[in-house]
């Protein structure tokens, strides 16, 4: 069951209470905690709210990773996508999907699923200024994590 405290957050996000006791029963939403942090993690899409949709608090809540197209035939995928404005190619490094969102006063890492992950939220300051957060503190960031 998920608490009245998270309950009453995705009600305000238009969720009618009667989706939401099915994705109670189907274990589509649940509640889960990364070192004292209590948050609601989306199992399932529900009404705009994808798949890895995090929910902390009524003011800090990330969505789920945002799908990026595929491109079928890469000369017109190209064309279609990019125009005739310059991009970069980079090597496709196996890794696994992040968001980078600060919440509260702390910098985590969200994988694709929308756990916290432990590994990356340890690492991410290494590669990621601060200064951005004070900056932008609204944004999160969407990347891939690869290597040790």
């Amino acid at each position: 069951m998920v608490s009245s405290y998270f309950k009453n957050i995705i009600l305000k996000l238009g969720l009618e209470e009667e989706r939401i006791e099915i994705l109670e029963m189907k274990g589509g939403i649940v509640e889960e905690e990364f070192d004292g942090l209590r948050y609601l993690r989306f199992k399932d899409s529900a009404r705009g709210l994808r798949r890895g949709t995090v929910v902390f608090n009524e003011s800090d809540i990330v969505l789920g990773f945002p799908h990026i197209k595929r491109v079928v035939h890469l000369k017109n995928g190209v064309r279609r996508v990019f125009k005739s404005k310059p991009f970069y190619v980079e090597e496709k490094v196996d890794g696994y999907n992040v968001r980078v969102a600060k919440v509260g006063d702390r910098i985590l890492a969200l994988t694709r699923g929308g756990f916290v992950c432990p590994f990356t939220t340890e690492r991410i300051e290494d590669f990621i200024n601060e200064q951005f957060f004070r900056d932008f503190p609204d944004l999160v960031l969407c990347g891939e994590m690869a290597g040790p």
